[in-house]
């Protein structure tokens, strides 16, 4: 048997010979090549961009653009050709039919809801399966593989470096002078952050909240996101780590990867303090252990290794502890956090109830959910935080069933193929490393190359969206995955990257968004559907079989694609990018803002035909948001204070009526539509309205939303222009004011 597997090396390596030596005179294996520098760009350009904005600010399309691109280039040539050799698997086919479906929804929902929101999160999700189908296409031998999860490993530790600066330098530094402030300081502080709520509001608390917290997000928005991108290629690096270094390397430089690699992950992700990062981690570990077990031939090196992992792990916990990065409450408060998540996933009940087939639309799940939203809930959430009911909730039955089906197909396809090739595990673990060696500098330089390009992509992207990355960042998160990625070189040209690794990180990934969400944050999400490719991808080159379409099959696609990358250009690229979007209500909210304020100053009919059209739009764009309908509520109320007019007395009952209506358990709602009626002289309303507002109060635990610590109209939605709305007796609470209107007739 050993003679064999020594033939069959023999006759693999003179194979490799010769086929190195027609890929480099092969024009499409060069293109395939630059195709595939594009595509690692993408995939680190990605997470230098804040991801929780890709749906409201369209931030990636750029991102999205190219990768549209990279995969109609692709096809072109294999049109080109005659012939396309591909890769198809049953789980991207299911992601297919999700995102259609998720298209479906954004179509018959977006005139319901915000159809700006709704375009860019489908094309968040096609570009997820462009890029998850790609890498299966791109990505064709082992030591790619490890190379494409070395520089996300070295990405990561990039950032944690960046958020470990951020918890210990640079969140300090602006906490000591906000602290430092006058109060006119920090107002302008705050205005700067885009909070224009005066001092005690609840806009403003949470402000304060989040600037005194310790948790860094390095360029994410939440320190939630973060911990969800760091996850899954924690996980391979502890495969790497403990079962994937190559023996022929001495303990010295796996000395080095385990601390300057491994530990800083480790630390950013504990100053994170995320729960659903912590369990997802623990979890992924406990699903690779038996690996670990069975792989490690060397018992005295599998205690050292677990032995090193305990000591470490206690060492690392006892050292954040003592400086407070992570305290008791991180336990103590679980079970509360688990309680508030129970009511979100409870109100997400009801609008899957409400609407089972299309749900509320892409994008849309926060102006639905406050429909729904308990009256002792306290945060207005984005999404559900759980990936499989923000699925649900957002595109429908028939995309959950899609999703269902994605996972399933993928848990069948791992263990159903590698069952197929258990006999020959053994001969094609030894092949792959040797061809991969023989092959390593050819293949996996495009991925280092593609690597330095994203960072160079993520720079002009930056500046496109108003967000740049910092001299701080550039020094720190830059040098640190520089070191990371060159000492995990021997790993990539002769380590190990074992398909059931990919399937622990998987998992990982999976539990942390079943808890945190978050499944349309295209870093994270992204890392999910990285690494189940590559696994895929390793599962599928041990069997080598590659599918052959024809020329009509191939053309086909090619035009699909082509279809996407107009519909994209057309839909989002040009009118996001461009600052003209038709399909965007805060244009128009903009706009109504100035023609109001001008109206306001000059009285002309012409501003106030104006903001009458505006208005328009924004009811056509934003017809379910609580949020728009009482900023035109307080638009039409400040109108009022200069020409009493009964039109504006009217349109101002409508829209906080309305308002009230969209968000129903939330008492300050009622309490202005209270006010407003009081205005309008309907007492007996007033008193109704003054009524369900004190009910709702009463049921909110939370102090700083309960009306004894509000006034009416706290936070201006239309800014400084309607700052000081309220005609309320001086120093009166809203709860005060809403006492004496409840027993007004």
């Amino acid at each position: 048997m050993t003679r064999q597997k020594q033939n069959n090396l023999n006759l693999q390596r003179s194979r490799d010979v010769s086929q190195k030596a027609e890929r480099g005179l092969n024009p499409v294996f060069r293109l395939e090549t630059i195709l595939l520098v594009g595509w690692v760009a993408t995939l680190v350009s990605t997470p230098l961009i804040p991801s929780e904005a890709a749906v409201e600010f369209g931030t990636h399309l750029v991102v999205v653009m190219l990768l549209l691109l990279i995969a109609l280039v692709w096809l072109g040539q294999a049109v080109y050709r005659g012939k396309l050799e591909a890769r198809f698997e049953p789980v991207g086919t299911a992601l297919m039919v999700l995102v259609g479906w998720m298209a479906v929804s954004a179509v018959v929902m977006s005139p319901y809801g915000k159809p700006r929101f709704a375009i860019n999160a489908v094309w968040s999700a096609v570009a997820l399966v462009i890029g998850f189908r790609m890498c299966l296409q791109l990505v064709t031998t082992s030591a790619q593989c490890r190379a494409v999860a070395a520089v996300m490993i070295s990405l990561a530790v990039g950032l944690s470096t960046y958020g470990i600066y951020q918890y210990s330098v640079s969140l300090p530094r602006e906490r000591a002078r906000y602290l430092s402030a006058t109060p006119e300081e920090q107002a302008a502080i705050r205005t700067l952050a885009g909070v224009t709520a005066p001092q005690g509001s609840p806009h403003v608390i949470h402000f304060e909240k989040r600037l005194n917290s310790l948790e860094p997000w390095a360029t994410f928005g939440l320190a939630n996101s973060l911990a969800g991108f760091l996850v899954p290629w924690l996980v391979i690096l502890l495969a790497t780590v403990t079962i994937g270094w190559p023996s022929n390397q001495g303990r010295l430089r796996r000395l080095g990867v385990g601390l300057l690699v491994l530990l800083p992950i480790i630390v950013c992700l504990a100053f994170t303090k995320s729960r659903a990062g912590f369990l997802g981690t623990v979890l992924g570990g406990l699903f690779l252990l038996p690996s670990v077990v069975i792989q490690t031939q060397d018992r005295r090196l599998f205690g050292y290794v677990i032995g090193v992992l305990i000591v470490g792990s206690c060492a690392l916990v006892a050292g954040v502890w003592l400086v407070g990065a992570v305290d008791l409450e991180v336990l103590t408060e679980a079970p509360k956090s688990l309680a508030y998540r129970m009511e979100y996933w409870r109100s997400t009940a009801r609008m899957i109830q409400e609407s089972p087939w299309f749900g509320c639309g892409p994008g849309n799940f926060q102006d639905y959910y406050l429909q729904h939203k308990l009256p002792r809930a306290s945060e207005e959430i984005k999404d559900p935080h759980n990936f499989i009911l923000e699925i649900w909730s957002t595109a429908g039955t028939p995309a959950f069933l899609a999703l269902v089906v994605a996972m399933v197909s993928g848990c069948h396809f791992f263990f159903h193929r590698s069952r197929r090739l258990k006999q020959q595990n053994d001969l094609t673990d030894q092949l792959s490393v040797s061809s991969d060696h023989a092959s390593c500098s050819s293949g996996v330089v495009p991925i280092y190359l593609g690597a330095v390009a994203g960072l160079l992509l993520a720079l002009p992207v930056g500046w496109m969206i108003d967000y740049s990355l910092s001299l701080e960042f550039l020094l720190t998160c830059v040098p640190a995955a520089a070191v990371a990625g060159w000492l995990l070189l021997p790993w990539v040209k002769a380590g190990h990257l074992s398909w059931k690794v990919t399937v622990a990180a998987s998992v990982a990934s999976l539990v942390n968004l079943l808890f945190s969400g978050g499944i349309l944050y295209l870093a994270v999400s992204g890392s999910l559907l990285l690494v189940t490719a590559l696994g895929i991808g390793l599962v599928m080159g041990e069997s080598g079989r590659m599918a052959v379409v024809g020329r009509v099959r191939g053309t086909a696609g090619f035009l699909v694609v082509l279809i996407l990358v107009l519909a994209c250009y057309f839909t989002a690229y040009r009118p996001v990018l461009g600052r003209a979007d038709p399909w965007n209500g805060n244009f128009w909210k903009s706009v109504a803002h100035e023609q109001v304020a001008n109206w306001l100053k000059t009285g002309s009919d012409d501003a106030l035909a104006d903001f009458d059209r505006a208005v328009a739009h924004i009811e056509r764009l934003d017809p379910h948001s609580s949020q728009a309908q009482r900023q035109l509520g307080m638009w039409y109320l400040v109108a009022r204070k200069r020409e009493d007019r009964p039109r504006f007395r009217l349109l101002a009952l409508n829209a906080l009526r309305r308002a009230a209506d969209l968000y129903p358990g939330n008492a300050m709602s009622h309490a202005e539509l209270a006010w407003a009626l009081h205005v309008a002289e309907q007492d007996l309303g007033a008193a109704k309205s003054a009524t369900e507002s004190l009910r709702l109060d009463r049921m909110n635990p939370h102090q700083e939303l309960q009306l004894g610590s509000r006034r009416l109209f706290d936070e201006p939605a239309g800014g400084s222009l309607t700052s000081g709305l309220e005609e309320v007796p001086a120093g009166a609470s809203a709860e005060q004011y809403m006492e004496a209107l409840s027993h007004s007739k």
